[in-house]
């Protein structure tokens, strides 16, 4: 594996397509970290379309959950779990609704408007289990991507140096995994859609705030010598994904 991001085509028995992305995962993080947004609220289960659904065999993302459950060092890290629609979904078309479909029971699993899964479960039993996540869209409509990513810290303002640390576990838990670590060292902050973050960073008396791009996405380097350890990020917000760039 060469990235810390992989995308998986969401449909049934994808043979050849790596389930290793082999990214970072702290379960407690995970899940605490993403149950902060609002979910979307599902409104239908059933599939409004001819033909077979969408399914992922669950071992297909358990398996990254589990790997990555080795790496020894990854308080500070967070796998995101991001399924969403090839294509937008067209005007009136009802909303993406995924299902895990346990011996125990179904279970409809909550997103983010962006299409996070905040509440994915990850057990041994399941495992051996293996059921399918079944979407309410057609076969070989549906993108899974995985990507590693840096965990709320807990507090909304926080020292440049908690975040440099956290990106030295990014490169450990890489090497670890047997992957290429990350060539850029510029880490960045995505907020829900609709949101009005503000991002700043305080140097002793002083502060100064983060401009983002077009796209509303806020950038720190970690790698500016000119930013010292004990400078401090503020953030308005909880972020929806920090993590470092392509």
């Amino acid at each position: 594996m060469k990235s810390l991001t992989c995308g998986i085509p969401f449909f049934p028995a994808a043979r050849g397509v790596a389930v290793l992305c082999l990214l970072s995962l702290a379960m407690p993080g995970l899940f605490s970290t993403l149950a902060a947004q609002t979910p979307t609220a599902p409104t239908a289960t059933a599939a409004a379309f001819a033909g077979e659904p969408a399914r992922l065999p669950y071992k297909r993302v358990g398996a990254v959950m589990a790997v990555f459950d080795n790496v020894s060092v990854r308080d500070k890290l967070v796998l995101y779990v991001m399924i969403q629609p090839r294509t937008p979904l067209p005007a009136g078309d009802a909303p993406l609704v995924l299902t895990l479909k346990s011996a125990s029971g179904d279970r409809i699993l909550s997103q983010s408007k962006s299409g996070l899964l905040l509440d994915l479960p990850f057990s041994l039993e399941l495992m051996r289990e293996n059921p399918v996540i079944e979407a309410n869209k057609p076969k070989g409509s549906l993108n899974m991507n995985i990507t590693v990513g840096v965990a709320y810290p807990g507090k909304l303002s926080e020292s440049v140096a908690w975040y440099r640390d956290a990106y030295s576990q990014l490169v450990a838990a890489s090497r670890t995994m047997g992957m290429d670590a990350p060539k850029s060292e510029i880490l960045t902050f995505t907020f829900p859609e609709g949101s009005k973050p503000r991002v700043s960073l305080r140097i002793g008396d002083d502060s100064a705030d983060l401009t983002p791009d077009k796209n509303g996405i806020f950038s720190l380097n970690l790698a500016d010598k000119g930013i010292p350890d004990n400078a401090v990020l503020v953030l308005s917000q909880i972020a929806q994904l920090t993590r470092v760039q392509d």
